[in-house]
């Protein structure tokens, strides 16, 4: 069987139908390649209520750069289409299976980036990319925020709370870790009251409470929150149940901030 050298670029990229490569093209010249990619789908699927068999409004050219090939930088372009839905009246923009909304990097792209970012400053990981430092900048902080929504604190227990200087200056940030798990809980410039305030306010969000109580630090002030700056006790908890250190509905030590504790244990 002869198989074309698009459709052996649809392979090598991963597409699939209804999406093909329609034309490759190679400048040695400029040491890249790029491919024009197109969809066969007449009726697509509305993006954003789900109905299928609808029909295509009209279709937005976008570009994307890819892993390279053979040492050549590559490109993904293809004209994506926007869907008119019958069903919900909105006019919204198909997804590609090969990169995110908004993204001008490939999903392989983006992972190489930060994979490469991990080992090395970013600085030197654009170069080696022949990318935008600021580009891969974006990607890292919107992939760290991604992160950040997923993150479960529900089993830290205990935390540590310390301050460090960024350069040879008088910049500092103040970094909160788990001291059982010995991991990068947080992190934030400054190193006042307002550093920790700023934690406690961050924290309910990672841990999910059954007793539908605010799950955070002791209030400032308290007896239990530190000395030095450094906490002494565990996270605490508040549900019902309990006075001063005993015990709460979930089991939790409770302290007298009167806070949930069931994600502090």
């Amino acid at each position: 069987m002869n198989l074309s050298t698009e459709a052996l670029f649809t392979v090598a990229l991963g597409l699939q139908a209804p999406w093909r490569v329609e034309r490759a093209e190679l400048s040695t010249a400029k040491r890249r390649i790029d491919f024009d990619v197109i969809c066969t789908e007449r009726r697509m699927t509305c993006s954003h209520c789900a109905t299928p068999d609808q029909s295509i409004h009209e279709s937005i050219q976008r570009s994307w750069r890819h892993l390279d090939f053979f040492q050549f930088e590559a490109w993904l372009h293809a004209s994506v289409p926007r869907v008119a839905c019958s069903a919900c009246g909105k006019t919204s923009q198909v997804p590609v299976p090969w990169a995110r909304e908004g993204s001008g990097f490939t999903l392989l792209f983006e992972a190489l980036a930060l994979s490469l970012c991990k080992e090395l400053p970013v600085a030197h990981a654009a170069r080696h990319l022949r990318a935008d430092a600021k580009a891969l900048w974006r990607r890292i902080e919107y992939y760290i925020k991604v992160a950040r929504e997923q993150d479960d604190m529900s089993g830290v227990r205990h935390i540590g709370i310390d301050e460090t200087s960024l350069r040879k200056g008088h910049e500092y940030v103040t970094v909160v870790h788990d001291l059982e798990q010995k991991r990068l809980l947080f992190a934030t410039q400054g190193r006042d009251h307002k550093t920790v305030e700023a934690f406690t306010q961050d924290l309910p969000g990672h841990r999910p409470c059954e007793h539908g109580y605010e799950c955070g630090l002791p209030q400032r002030g308290s007896a239990a929150t530190a000395q030095g700056g450094h906490l002494l006790r565990p996270l605490s908890c508040g549900s019902p149940g309990g006075q001063g250190h005993g015990r709460g509905a979930c089991g939790g030590v409770q302290g007298p901030s009167r806070r949930c504790g069931h994600c502090a244990g």
